[in-house]
C-alpha cells in the first residue's frame, strides 16, 4: 500500500516537472536581426521557442524601455534612439524572454545588437589609409558572447583588417591604390556575437569601399516627423552629400534615385522630399542612393514618422462673456469621434 502511494506521488510530480515551459529553440540560435538607430525594429521568434504541453503566456522580464513584447503574437518591436546606443558604433543589449503557463515559468536570456549604421553601412577611405573602428560589446551581463569577424561570404578577413574580440575593435591600413582591381574597390565585413563558438547568432554588415574619390552623405540616417493630411516639404539632404569632403557639384554625380512611396516625390537636383501625407499611410523608411562619374556609391536613409491629427481643423478663438454660461461642442472637430475620450 506504501508503495502504492509512493509511486501515485512520483507520477504527480512527473506530471508537473513535464508541463513547465522548457527552452528548445534558443533566440540567439535563430538569427534576430540588427535594431538599428531611428528605424522601426520587428522580429517574431519562433513558437518552437519554447516547449510546453499547456498555453504560453510571453513576457518581457527584462529589456531597454523602447522595447516591447506582443504576448500574443511573440513580437519583439519598438525604435531605438540614439541614447539607446553606446559610444562605438555596435551595442549588445541583454533581453530576458519569460515563458509562463499555469504551472510554471522559465527564462530564455538573449542578446539583440543595436548599431548605429544605417542598413546597409559603408565606410569610405582613400587607399593607403590607417582606420580605426570602434564597437563596444555592451553590458557584463552579456559578456559570456563570443564575437568575431569574417568577410560577407563567411571566409577570413582580408590580411590588411585586424579585429580585437576583447575590444570589438577593427584596425588596419586600406590596400594600395596599385593593388586595388578597379577602384572604388568595395570588401564585405560582418561582426558576429553568439553564444556558441564557431556558430552564428547575431550580425552586423558593413562595407569598406576604397577609392580615389569618397562619396558619401555627410549625415546618412535622417528623420522627419510628418502629421497625416499635412504636407511635407524636406529639405534636409541639400549640401548633404559631399565627395572628399567637399559638398558634390551637379556635375560631379552621375545619378541619384530615391525609393519613395506613390504619395511622395523625390527632387534629383534639390534632393527634396515633398507631398501630401494620406491619412492611411504608416511610418516609412526613404532610401536614397548616388552614384558619382567615378563609380563611387552613397546611401543615406530618411526615416518619415507619421502621426495622425485628431482634431480636422484648428478649433480658432472662441468669445466668451463674463458671468454668461458657455457651451461649445468640440466634437465637431474631432476626426474619429469613437475613438478619443476628451478632459479639461
Amino acid at each position: 500500500m506504501a508503495l502504492r502511494h509512493i509511486l501515485s506521488a512520483a507520477a504527480i510530480y512527473g506530471t508537473v516537472v513535464v508541463a513547465i515551459p522548457t527552452i528548445a529553440f534558443p533566440l540567439n540560435s535563430q538569427v534576430p536581426p540588427v535594431a538599428r538607430i531611428s528605424e522601426p525594429f520587428s522580429y517574431t521568434f519562433s513558437i518552437s521557442t519554447f516547449s510546453s504541453t499547456l498555453p504560453i503566456t510571453y513576457n518581457l522580464s527584462n529589456g531597454p524601455s523602447w522595447l516591447s513584447l506582443g504576448s500574443s503574437t511573440r513580437t519583439l518591436f519598438g525604435t531605438p534612439s540614439i541614447a539607446d546606443a553606446g559610444m562605438g558604433a555596435v551595442t549588445g543589449i541583454s533581453i530576458n524572454i519569460t515563458a509562463s503557463n499555469s504551472s510554471g515559468s522559465i527564462t530564455d536570456y538573449a542578446t539583440l545588437l543595436i548599431t548605429t549604421f544605417s542598413a546597409p553601412s559603408t565606410l569610405l577611405y582613400h587607399p593607403s589609409t590607417p582606420f580605426t573602428l570602434n564597437s563596444q560589446p555592451g553590458t557584463s551581463s552579456v559578456s559570456s558572447l563570443i564575437y568575431y569577424a569574417v568577410t560577407v561570404e563567411n571566409t577570413p578577413l582580408p590580411s590588411w583588417i585586424s579585429f580585437d574580440q576583447s575590444s570589438l575593435k577593427f584596425t588596419g591600413q586600406t590596400p594600395s591604390y596599385q593593388s586595388l582591381i578597379q577602384p572604388p574597390q568595395t570588401f564585405g565585413v560582418q561582426l558576429n556575437a553568439s553564444d556558441v563558438e564557431g556558430f552564428s547568432g547575431v550580425a552586423i554588415y558593413f562595407d569598406i569601399e576604397v577609392g580615389i574619390h569618397l562619396l558619401s552623405f555627410k549625415n546618412a540616417a535622417l528623420e522627419v516627423n510628418a502629421t497625416a493630411g499635412d504636407t511635407i516639404n524636406f529639405t534636409g539632404l541639400a549640401l548633404n552629400l559631399e565627395i572628399d569632403g567637399q559638398s558634390a557639384s551637379g556635375s560631379d554625380i552621375l545619378s541619384i534615385s530615391a525609393q519613395t512611396p506613390s504619395w511622395l516625390s523625390f527632387d534629383k537636383y534639390t534632393l527634396a522630399l515633398s507631398g501630401n501625407v494620406p491619412f492611411d499611410t504608416a511610418p516609412c523608411n526613404i532610401t536614397i542612393q548616388a552614384t558619382d562619374i567615378y563609380g563611387g556609391t552613397a546611401k543615406a536613409v530618411v526615416y518619415i514618422d507619421i502621426f495622425t491629427s485628431l482634431f480636422t481643423n484648428e478649433i480658432g478663438t472662441l468669445n466668451v462673456t463674463i458671468g454668461m454660461s458657455f457651451r461649445y461642442d468640440l466634437s465637431l472637430y474631432v476626426r474619429n469621434k469613437s475613438d478619443i475620450a476628451m478632459t479639461a
